[in-house]
């Protein structure tokens, strides 16, 4: 995967780490590319609900509404 890709969506974790969008793939299987700070991003399933639309990272749901567009 490539990491020269640019973020575009962040979601504040902390006061010294994000959790970062890199794409949003669509086709049969939704995915986004998504990593911590400037670590290796890795692509996670995209799951639907009524609340919205989600990826499991760390055990926790991240919904797409929650992460701010850069």
């Amino acid at each position: 995967m490539n990491i020269d890709k640019k973020v575009i969506a962040s979601c504040g974790l902390c006061n010294a780490a994000s959790l970062n969008l890199y794409e949003i793939l669509n086709g049969i299987d939704d995915y986004v590319i998504a990593g911590i700070n400037n670590n290796k991003p890795r692509k996670y399933k995209l799951y639907s609900t009524n609340k919205g639309i989600y990826f499991n990272w760390g055990g926790n749901r991240y919904y797409l509404h929650e992460f701010i567009r850069l």
